[in-house]
């Protein structure tokens, strides 16, 4: 009768609703973690110009890991509108999915960093990172400029916390590390979805 017809035809479309957005899930899932490759390879482009800076006290690389990470944010940022473009073309996408993406995008990002810092800390860096920041702040010239300025208890607050540091396993700064990076992520995934959701598409 018409009444099952009805039933039959709200039921229909509860489950075609229902893949739907399945199928959106899975594809801004898909996305995000390809785009969320080329976003960590950035990051991690960014950590090992920190950590040669740091090496070799050379400040070429630190300048040039300053640059790239300053350029980030406005790479995130393409990465949400090409996403939009490849997969909602005119329709355009919702704030609440742009914001998705881009925390799922930053996510996998933070993930792939963490892991290569995991990688460099237990195989290649045996301390070299800490030695050199202990050499930087217990050189003459730092001590002489923290004590003219009055400053001793900061620079004995710093040679504090590179005690610390140095206490910690490859996996604890790998694990610090993804923490940092996800509260950033987070600020960096509103504004993104903002920008995203807002930004008029144009082929």
């Amino acid at each position: 009768n018409t009444q099952q017809i009805i039933l039959i035809s709200n039921f229909a479309e509860e489950k075609l609703l229902i893949m739907a957005e399945y199928n959106k899930y899975t594809s801004t899932k898909a996305y995000a973690m390809e785009y969320g490759t080329f976003l960590g390879i950035g990051w991690i482009i960014v950590f090992a110009l920190y950590i040669c800076g740091l090496r070799t006290l050379n400040g070429l690389p630190l300048v040039l890991g300053m640059l790239t990470l300053v350029s980030l944010p406005a790479a995130s940022i393409y990465l949400a509108l090409r996403f939009k473009k490849q997969d909602a073309c005119e329709e355009g996408i919702s704030l609440r999915r742009a914001i998705f993406f881009s925390l799922m995008m930053h996510l996998y990002a933070s993930l792939l960093t963490s892991i290569a810092a995991l990688l460099y800390f237990q195989i290649m860096d045996n301390g070299a990172v800490i030695n050199s920041m202990y050499n930087v702040i217990n050189s003459p010239y730092a001590v002489s400029v923290y004590k003219q300025a009055g400053m001793e208890d900061v620079l004995e607050m710093g040679r504090s916390n590179l005690d610390a540091l140095s206490q910690l396993s490859p996996l604890e700064i790998a694990f610090a590390l993804f923490n940092q990076n996800i509260m950033v992520s987070i600020i960096l995934s509103i504004l993104t979805g903002f920008v995203a959701a807002n930004k008029k598409y144009t082929k």
